[in-house]
């Protein structure tokens, strides 16, 4: 995730950095692929958030509506995996500056590494998701034996200590560290999900959306 994170940075930085135009009309294609990249990355990161919550529906208050146009937005719906399809679209906006003549060949296969690399990190991140860390049976296995190890714990310290307070109390604290580490262990295979010890990632939604707003301040006056 975190390299997935410094790959969306690094193109915007080179999107934002590289270009060049001699006329105004350039100038003009030069803003508006700028613009393309910024709210297509915007649409990428919250495309993961959806891919690997298996969300399909898009809620109300979703700033896709806002950065997709109606022809984009029928083709993102329709779309299997969105990731990719806005990967793709982010690959055909560098691929428009670099045949209107803002940007260089080179600087184009530079962004279009990006890209790839992208896509490899996506790929990791399908993996985690798609394909548990444990098999079922032994995930299945070692919560049946944690449950009857706790079980039964009680019996095996009472028959060592006869004190009924002290033996309650060791019998909780063996019980809480066993199903502490247990319960560890199930959250930490799905860590894409919304609950309190997953990954923040609306959080870094609005971070990256806020540093493209202050690296392309026109995309920033158009959508903020």
């Amino acid at each position: 995730l975190r390299q997935f994170i410094d790959g969306i940075r690094l193109l915007a930085v080179r999107a934002n950095a590289y270009g060049h135009a001699s006329g105004e009309e350039n100038a003009r294609s030069l803003v508006t692929g700028r613009v393309n990249i910024a709210r297509h990355i915007c649409v990428l990161w919250y495309s993961i958030i959806f891919h690997m919550r298996k969300q399909r529906l898009i809620p109300k208050n979703s700033h896709l509506k806002l950065y997709l146009s109606d022809k984009e937005m029928k083709l993102y719906v329709d779309a299997d995996v969105r990731p990719l399809l806005i990967l793709m679209w982010i690959d055909r906006d560098i691929a428009s500056l670099r045949d209107k003549g803002t940007i260089s060949d080179p600087v184009a296969c530079m962004m279009s590494a990006e890209v790839t690399k992208l896509i490899e990190s996506f790929g990791t991140m399908e993996r985690v998701k798609t394909y548990p860390t444990v098999p079922f049976a032994y995930y299945q296995f070692c919560n049946w034996a944690v449950f009857l190890f706790c079980f039964s714990v009680p019996a095996s310290i009472a028959s060592h200590n006869t004190d009924f307070a002290s033996a309650s109390i060791f019998s909780f604290i063996v019980s809480f560290i066993y199903f502490g580490i247990n319960f560890l262990g199930n959250d930490l295979q799905a860590p894409f999900g919304n609950g309190p010890n997953d990954i923040p990632m609306e959080r870094y939604g609005i971070i990256i959306e806020n540093e493209l707003y202050q690296s392309f301040p026109v995309f920033r006056f158009r959508f903020q």
